[in-house]
């Protein structure tokens, strides 16, 4: 319970101008779990935040279809649809590939 209200009382408090963190002593395991969980959490919270985001993709190579772009992009969350613009007559293989947030058009 002491514990508890230094904690309180202490963290983020300056000490010769600077801004110092107090804690409860943990053991390395305690850690650990601690910080896997504020990562998954945060993980978790990205995730959400781009739920129904649209990817726009360029400079894939022509091997590339639909089925391999959806096999290559499952992992990260469910499509619910993807359409591939065919470039014929220009080679792109060997290019970085480019992903960025699709960007909606303003309206004038």
């Amino acid at each position: 319970m002491v514990e508890h209200k230094a904690v309180e009382a202490l963290n983020g408090k300056k000490f010769d101008d600077k801004e110092r963190y107090v804690g409860k002593a943990q053991k390395k395991s305690e850690r650990e779990l601690a910080l896997k969980e504020r990562f998954e959490q945060s993980m978790k919270e990205a995730a959400d935040k781009y739920q129904g985001t649209n990817l726009y993709l360029k400079n894939l190579d022509d091997s590339i279809d639909d089925v391999k772009l959806r096999e290559l992009f499952s992992e990260f969350g469910t499509i619910t649809s993807c359409k591939l613009e065919v470039m014929k007559g220009k080679l792109i293989s060997g290019k970085p590939l480019y992903v960025a947030l699709a960007q909606r058009k303003e309206l004038s």
